[in-house]
């Protein structure tokens, strides 16, 4: 049986494992209090590709997003990204561009704030 100081240092000895363990993909959990998504928009013949932010509760911080594009007529690279502040339930289009064509097209949207970051890709 523990004593009373046993438990506390094997409290605290498993408190240090915890903060030293390396943190799961932080694109796994929202662990930044949002969520992102890169959706693909139709608007006539072109495609729009735009990075969205979802909050989970109120929060602020920076994103960048970044997309290239690949194709027969040549490449380009893309890249957006600036602060945010979003209340509790809110989403906001952060970024985007239009192309003719879908085909090639590469987008990673990082986001980060003072709980963590988090990130998509498409």
């Amino acid at each position: 049986m523990f004593t009373t100081h046993a438990a506390k240092a094997s409290l605290a000895a498993l408190g240090l494992i915890a903060f030293f363990s390396p943190s799961m993909d932080a694109g796994a959990a929202p662990t930044a209090g949002v969520t992102c998504e890169i959706r693909m928009v139709k608007r006539g013949g072109d495609v729009e590709l735009q990075g969205i932010l979802h909050a989970a509760k109120a929060t602020s911080g920076s994103y960048s997003l970044k997309i290239s594009n690949a194709g027969d007529g040549g490449s380009s690279s893309i890249n957006q990204g600036g602060d945010f502040d979003l209340a509790a339930g809110e989403s906001e289009v952060v970024g985007a561009a239009s192309f003719s064509d879908a085909n090639g097209l590469r987008a990673r949207l990082s986001v980060l704030t003072g709980n963590g970051s988090t990130s998509c890709s498409r």
